[in-house]
């Protein structure tokens, strides 16, 4: 990952993260390798609305397979998409994004939100910082 992109991923993580302070409580997801809340549905449109003005282009199961290959090999790497679940992606890469997973649960009442930067070109080193960047700005 470029030093632009680096750069520009920690500006739009750090403003997403800024305007879900004190609405929802973050924990690292060492699985997945993204940040993760679990919230209540009824403050989906609340973080709808912060995912839209930050992650302007949205996918899932029905055009999942007309997004760009970066898209697509993340929501690979993610497991797919699946009714409901949506990926918020940060712009149309050639390389790098930020990305938003947006999980229902079963029961109804729960959905969980991930978030993070992906590139296929993302060095172990390079993780690890943003991975210490992501949880202070998250305060985990």
């Amino acid at each position: 990952m470029t030093d632009l992109e680096k750069a520009n991923n920690e500006i739009i993580c750090r403003q997403i993260l800024d305007d879900f302070r004190g609405k929802l409580k973050w924990k690292w997801d060492d699985r997945m390798g993204t940040l993760l809340a679990e919230f209540n549905t009824d403050k989906e449109d609340d973080v709808r609305n912060i995912l839209d003005r930050h992650l302007p282009f949205t996918w899932d199961s029905s055009n999942i397979k007309t997004a760009p290959r970066a898209v697509q090999s993340l929501s690979e790497r993610l497991g797919g998409l699946w009714a409901n679940q949506y990926l918020f992606i940060s712009d149309l890469p050639d390389e790098a994004l930020v990305f938003s997973a947006w999980w229902p649960w079963d029961n109804g009442n729960t959905i969980s939100l991930r978030i993070a930067p992906f590139s296929k070109n993302f060095e172990h080193p390079e993780k690890e910082d943003f991975k210490k960047q992501l949880m202070a700005f998250a305060e985990v």
